[in-house]
């Protein structure tokens, strides 16, 4: 026989559940109503700040009403946002990578010591070995049997001076002196030429090494040679063929102005200034002179063989008005005067 178990209105059990569902509902509304009520206060929070931010104005025109609080307000902004711009400035030290081995100090001594250090201090490499019992001292170095070398004669210098510099000896330097004064006057060698010298081995540990081989270019047409053959010096000559004849410049004074117009003919700047010293002394190069006038010059010039040029003195001014000559100048005279 089965029993079913039912329960009345009125029992103490549906009273209990009616009690714990009620109390389910008030709790449920207080959290939606204290849910709402927090939104709205967010809500008014937010509002509240953005109406204050609208109010200070962080960032105003610095350019308007300078002196006042919201201006100096403004400045403040505008210095604290850039310290914290530099404040983010990047390191700009070495990145150093992780080794893939655990390095101490007496490994980075040996990597250290395979290297080649730079030429500024001292490009040393590898280590430093102290001397040893067989380390044994030289008695004396041993030298080149030869030495080139290129020397240059300064101004206000001598020839003779300027080869015992070198390292020539004296009786050579009177030999070749001599030698080289039968060619060409030492005096007229000019400042600034190089010499191309040989010295050979010594015959002594103190003695000077001797000369075995000079040569220079002695003048503008002329190389000199001199060379030791069986233990004496010989003095060869190589004449260099030259072109000596003189240079023609000829053009219009126009706009620019003589002296540019010249320039861009191609004449040197010392005959250009030799050519207005010489005219200035007849006409007027400011006012006397008009775009259609035509300039004369002619020049000292001399071309080697070589491909070599020098250019010389002026030796004539010239000046043409209307293709008839205006003016006719010849340097005349052992002064050299126009």
């Amino acid at each position: 026989m089965r029993y079913r178990r039912e329960t009345s209105a009125g029992s103490p059990e549906s009273g209990e559940n009616a009690a714990l569902s009620s109390s389910m509902q008030l709790e449920s509304a207080a959290l939606a109503d204290l849910r709402t009520r927090l939104a709205q206060g967010a809500d008014a929070l937010k509002m509240r700040i953005e109406q204050g931010c609208h109010a200070i104005e962080l960032a105003p025109d610095l350019a308007q009403d300078i002196g006042s609080k919201r201006w100096f307000r403004g400045l403040g902004t505008m210095l604290g946002l850039s310290l914290v711009a530099v404040s983010f400035w990047p390191d700009l030290t070495a990145v150093e990578a992780a080794t893939a081995m655990p390095v101490d100090q007496p490994v980075r001594d040996e990597f250290r010591s395979q290297i080649i250090m730079p030429l500024a201090l001292g490009a040393d490499s590898g280590h430093r070995m102290g001397a040893t019992p067989l380390v044994r001292p030289l008695g004396s170095a041993p030298e080149r049997p030869t030495v080139q070398m290129v020397a240059t004669l300064g101004q206000g210098d001598s020839f003779p001076r300027m080869l015992q510099r070198a390292g020539v000896g004296s009786g050579d330097v009177a030999r070749v002196a001599q030698m080289v004064t039968q060619a060409v006057s030492l005096g007229d060698i000019e400042p600034g030429t190089q010499f191309d010298m040989v010295l050979g081995r010594r015959t002594a540990a103190q003695q000077a090494r001797p000369l075995d081989k000079l040569e220079f270019r002695a003048r503008f047409d002329l190389d000199l040679a001199i060379s030791r053959q069986n233990g004496t010096l010989v003095l060869e000559r190589q004449p260099i063929a030259v072109d000596a004849t003189p240079l023609r410049i000829r053009g219009k004074v126009g706009s620019a102005g003589l002296y540019r117009s010249a320039r861009a003919a191609g004449a040197p700047l010392k005959a250009i200034e030799q050519y207005l010293r010489a005219i200035d002394e007849h006409v007027s190069i400011e006012s006397d002179l008009s775009p259609q006038d035509t300039f004369d010059i002619v020049i000292g010039y001399k071309r080697s063989a070589r491909g070599e040029r020098q250019v010389g003195e002026l030796l004539y001014a010239g000046l043409e008005t209307g293709a008839k000559p205006r003016l006719q100048l010849l340097r005349w005279g052992r002064d050299g005067m126009f």
